[in-house]
């Protein structure tokens, strides 16, 4: 075999040679640059960016808080020695949306506040009397008694009691039976130590009716007494 055969043979095999040496350190070496990225975003404090490799070419994965803290990320990266490349994939977190500031409720006036008290207190009920009568029934002195004691807890209101009727009955006679309804209930809150100067009565008849007049159900809405409350 002459000796320039030999000599290209032995080239061939070193070339293979080389080539199969950094072929098994290339992993060595992928495995040393995420370590020392790694290592190095830590340090920055920016542990949310995970640091992967392709040769020299460091690619970096997560979730950045801000577009400043991507962008230092890959700075921080780019610094590594033996770093060639930095492919950023990091993206940034959507802000959450500002809670709109929670807006109290302004307080109730002191009239509205007791104007409340008398609707809580009458809800779906209603002041009952005698058929067409000005008397009051025995059961409807339990919830006067009640409004005589929010009355006098809000001294500084002026209270018009206003009476209504069904459209039974003629003009005349449901105007004068809905004032003596409310006379008879401001007479009552007296006895019970309402100051007379503070209360009002007034008869509207069938005039301001809030329900049909034609069902049951429709009148006895309509015959009611109703509380209106302003300041003194």
């Amino acid at each position: 075999m002459s000796k320039p055969l030999i000599a290209l043979l032995g080239l061939i095999a070193l070339g293979l040679l080389c080539f199969f040496c950094i072929r098994g350190h290339v992993p060595t070496i992928q495995t040393d640059l995420i370590a020392r990225t790694s290592g190095a975003l830590v340090a920055a404090g920016i542990p949310w960016a995970s640091a992967n490799a392709d040769g020299r070419e460091l690619i970096l994965e997560g979730v950045a808080p801000n577009e400043e803290s991507r962008k230092q990320a890959g700075g921080i990266a780019r610094q590594v020695w033996g770093v060639r490349t930095v492919d950023n994939r990091l993206t940034v977190a959507m802000a959450e949306p500002t809670p709109e500031p929670a807006v109290s409720a302004p307080e109730p006036s002191p009239v509205a506040a007791c104007q409340q008290q008398f609707d809580e207190v009458l809800g779906n009920k209603r002041i009952s009397f005698e058929t067409d009568s000005a008397t009051l029934k025995r059961e409807s002195t339990v919830m006067l008694d009640e409004l005589a004691a929010i009355a006098d807890r809000c001294p500084n209101t002026r209270i018009q009691v206003a009476g209504h009727t069904d459209a039974r009955g003629s003009d005349e006679f449901n105007l004068w039976l809905s004032q003596a309804r409310a006379e008879s209930v401001t007479s009552y809150l007296v006895g019970k130590g309402v100051d007379a100067t503070r209360l009002s009565a007034i008869g509207y008849g069938a005039s301001q009716p809030i329900a049909d007049n034609v069902t049951a159900a429709g009148l006895a809405r309509n015959r009611r007494i109703e509380f209106r409350l302003e300041e003194k």
